[in-house]
């Protein structure tokens, strides 16, 4: 039988005391809102039980009505398994509770640049940045929505502040990577998805991205060499954890095809929504966070 890393197994056993030490403390203290609160997130980001995190959010919330972090973190969970109007108005809950909740707006702007109301989506991340100025998640969101509206520029301005603030945000190197082929600028798209696997070499959406670049610019044997690593990314991946942890929410894009280089090539397309294209790619979307 093979086994895991050492590596592994240490986390799988830290992991396991944490939900551990979080069933005991609501045990010891039934009526402490914090216990349950602190259980739900446990549940929810450790092992993706977002039925079980709600459960214990409501009882979180039950004990203190004006809990916003637990209004913040069920949206979360909701968002997570796609109930993206009880993820908004649990967000706009917490926010009506903490007006200066940047976490929220930020997370807010994130189902709604899902859903595809980009200025709205811009709207509230621009609230998450006023609240908060060196909130990295929230330019590189808010740069996820001006790609998806076609505005590069902009998008590119907020992936560079979302990465002078973090230089380690790996989905802000991948975002900007996409924006970056949108606009022709293939050699800074590939040293992007680079930087993003650089900093996290187990990051399956920048293999793929860079991987159909690969193959758009003729390097077939490049491209196979990503897909493959995407590939056993994949199959490994463990189930999904929440992404207020992860740092990635999972979306679907498409890309324009692969042509050699010898024949005139249309710019490749990395872009949301609906297009001819039949090649697609997960790529790393809008990140969303928990609250505390």
């Amino acid at each position: 039988m093979q086994r895991k890393p050492a590596y592994q197994t240490h986390i799988a056993y830290k992991e396991d005391k944490i939900i551990a030490a979080s069933e005991q403390a609501v045990r010891d203290n039934p009526q402490d809102a914090a216990a349950y609160y602190n259980r739900g997130v446990a549940y929810a980001s450790i092992n993706g039980e977002y039925g079980k995190a709600i459960a214990d959010l409501d009882r979180a919330i039950a004990l203190n009505p004006n809990y916003a972090h637990a209004y913040s973190d069920r949206g979360l969970a909701y968002s997570q398994l796609g109930e993206s109007d009880k993820a908004i108005a649990d967000y706009n809950r917490a926010i009506a509770i903490d007006p200066n909740f940047a976490v929220t707006y930020s997370n807010l702007g994130s189902v709604y640049s899902a859903l595809g109301d980009y200025d709205k989506a811009i709207e509230c991340l621009n609230r998450a940045i006023g609240v908060n100025p060196n909130y990295a998640d929230a330019y590189s969101n808010r740069g996820l929505a001006h790609g998806r509206k076609g505005e590069y520029d902009r998008a590119i301005a907020d992936y560079n502040r979302a990465v002078s603030i973090d230089p380690a945000n790996a989905n802000a190197y991948r975002n900007r990577g996409g924006a970056y082929a949108n606009m022709g600028e293939y050699g800074k798209a590939i040293a992007d998805f680079a930087c993003a696997i650089d900093i996290n070499p187990n990051y399956a959406a920048a293999y793929r991205n860079r991987s159909i670049l690969r193959e758009y610019l003729g390097n077939a044997s490049q491209a196979q060499v990503d897909m493959r690593m995407y590939a056993s990314l994949v199959v490994s991946e463990p189930p999904a954890a929440f992404r207020s942890l992860t740092g990635c929410a999972l979306m679907t894009t498409t890309d324009s095809g692969a042509h050699p280089p010898q024949q005139a090539r249309r710019p490749v397309r990395f872009t949301h929504g609906a297009s001819p294209c039949t090649r697609q790619f997960t790529a790393t979307g809008a990140t969303q966070r928990h609250s505390r």
